[in-house]
C-alpha cells in the first residue's frame, strides 16, 4: 500500500495476495461455471483473477479519487490502471485478513462501495480465510 499525500492506492503485491487467496479460497467461479450453476454461483465472483483484481483495484482507485476531489489526497503519478494477476504461492490466513482489512480501509471511501462486488468479494476472502485460522475447526461455537 502506497500513501501519497493521504491516499491509499494499493500497490499490485496487495491485491496478487488478495486475489491468489479468492482463487485458493473457491471465492472465484469463471462465467460459465456461473452460467450453468446459478445457484452455487450466486455466492460467488464470477471473473477470472485478472477481472477480479481490475474490480478490485478499480474500486480502490474511485476511493482514491473521491478523496484527492475533497482535498484529503491525490492520486500518485504512473499509479498501474490496468491489473494482470502474479499468483503468490505461500500465505498464511491472518496475512489475508489483514490485507482485507487493509484494502477496506482504502476502499470504503469510494461512493458504490457498499453494494460493490469489490466489498462482497473481499468479505467473502475474509470469512474464508477466518475459517482457515489454526484452531478455527476445533473452536466451541459458544
Amino acid at each position: 500500500m502506497s500513501l501519497v499525500s493521504g491516499t491509499l492506492v494499493l500497490d499490485t503485491d496487495h491485491l496478487d495476495l488478495l486475489i491468489s487467496a479468492a482463487t485458493a479460497y473457491g471465492q472465484l467461479t469463471s462465467t460459465t461455471t456461473a452460467a450453468f450453476s446459478p445457484t452455487h454461483a450466486a455466492a460467488l465472483t464470477a471473473a477470472t483473477p485478472d477481472e477480479a483484481g481490475q474490480l478490485l483495484l478499480e474500486e480502490n482507485l474511485a476511493a482514491a479519487r473521491w478523496r484527492s476531489h475533497r482535498g484529503r489526497g491525490r492520486l500518485p503519478a504512473g499509479h498501474p490502471m490496468t491489473y494482470r494477476h502474479r499468483p503468490v504461492s505461500y500465505w498464511e490466513p491472518v496475512e489475508v485478513i489483514k490485507a482485507v482489512h487493509a484494502y477496506t480501509h482504502a476502499s470504503a471511501d469510494s461512493p458504490g462501495w457498499a453494494g460493490s462486488a469489490a466489498h462482497r468479494l473481499t468479505a467473502d476472502v475474509a470469512h474464508a480465510a477466518a475459517q482457515r485460522l489454526p484452531g478455527y475447526a476445533e473452536a466451541p461455537w459458544c
